[in-house]
């Protein structure tokens, strides 16, 4: 798979916004976790931090296969021109 993907970083208002068909406090929620976390990053594990247990128990998903599962569950559409 060799397709260019873009992202584009929202605000957390304007996500928070997005999802405001689905009700104020249901919305309110996952965007208060962001900014949560963009208050407290440093509160945050590093990948460097993560014991090996955990990694063996959780393993991660390499990006280009979540970008390639995230396209075909409709997540993203790559670019076309």
């Amino acid at each position: 798979m060799n397709q260019e993907i873009q992202f584009y970083s929202l605000p957390v208002e304007a996500f928070e916004e997005s999802l405001a068909p689905v009700g104020k406090e249901t919305a309110g929620g996952p965007a208060d976790s962001y900014k949560w976390v963009g208050v407290n990053t440093e509160l945050l594990s590093k990948p460097d931090q993560v014991i090996n247990e955990m990694r063996a128990a959780v393993p991660g998903t390499p990006f280009t296969e979540w970008v390639k599962q995230a396209i075909q569950q409709g997540f993203f559409a790559p670019v076309t021109e």
